[in-house]
């Protein structure tokens, strides 16, 4: 009889420098006998192989976006379908990330008029940052999250890009300690 999937993934990044994460799963699924596991990345490639009573593996050197790890359960009559685990983002420097946003806005072929409004508040706010100044590049960013909501910005900028945009401008709000 082929294994079941295992269940309860989780991913815990464990240290940023080396990109490493911790991938751990629960046994306790109702499994036929199993030999162990086989973990995978996003491509179907053999990261790692785990005997049955290891539930957990660690994972360094990931890509910074978008890495998937599955885990199988595997036995002498085959492999399970396996069940995924998004790893968590690695935190980018607020810098960094405040430079890739006033990019994404020069570059995505918004109106004159509204991509200088916009990347002027993204300026405003890396200047700020370069100076110490946390406060006042919330209230940057707090302004680039208003534009961004208001008419003209929904009207012009589609929702994904605008989505997108938003969810930067709050994670880099979150890094920096706004509203703290």
């Amino acid at each position: 009889m082929i294994p079941t999937a295992p269940s309860g993934l989780a991913a815990e990044l464990i240290d940023e420098e080396s990109r490493s994460f911790l991938v751990t799963w629960d046994a306790a699924a109702p499994l036929p006998a199993i030999d162990g596991w086989a973990i995978l990345d996003d491509a179907g490639n053999l990261i790692a192989r785990r005997s049955a009573d290891v539930t957990e593996v660690l994972i360094a050197d990931v890509p910074e976006a978008g890495a998937v790890v599955t885990v199988q359960a595997f036995n002498q009559y085959g492999s399970s379908d396996g069940s995924a685990v998004d790893l968590p983002p690695i935190a980018k420097d607020p810098l960094s990330e405040l430079q890739e946003l006033r990019n994404d806005i020069a570059e995505a072929g918004l109106t004159r008029g509204l991509t200088n409004s916009l990347t002027a508040k993204v300026d405003a706010a890396i200047n700020a940052l370069v100076d110490d100044r946390v406060s006042a590049a919330c209230g940057q960013i707090g302004a680039l999250m208003n534009e961004l909501n208001a008419k003209n910005a929904i009207r012009n900028v589609p929702d994904g890009i605008r989505n997108e945009w938003l969810d930067t401008a709050a994670r880099i709000q979150q890094l920096i300690g706004c509203d703290e």
